[in-house]
């Protein structure tokens, strides 16, 4: 079953448009490719309204580097 998901935090430059989308499974990351690396986002087992639906909230949890 898929999950609207809402990403807060992390670094500025995760824009707007990339904090909103849907995902398979509430327990694996999110993984934002960005700027030669991975923002991570983790649920937290929070909901929210948005656009007049329910929204899991993921939170930042860290970032990783691509190896060369």
């Amino acid at each position: 079953m898929t999950e609207r998901v809402i990403l807060f935090g992390g670094p500025d430059y995760v824009a707007a448009a990339d904090r909103s989308r849907v995902v398979d499974d509430l327990a694996d990351e999110v993984k934002l490719p960005c700027y030669g690396g991975h923002e991570h986002f983790s649920f937290t087992g929070d909901y929210e309204v948005v656009d007049g639906g329910p929204a899991a909230v993921m939170r930042w949890c860290g970032r990783t580097t691509v190896a060369e």
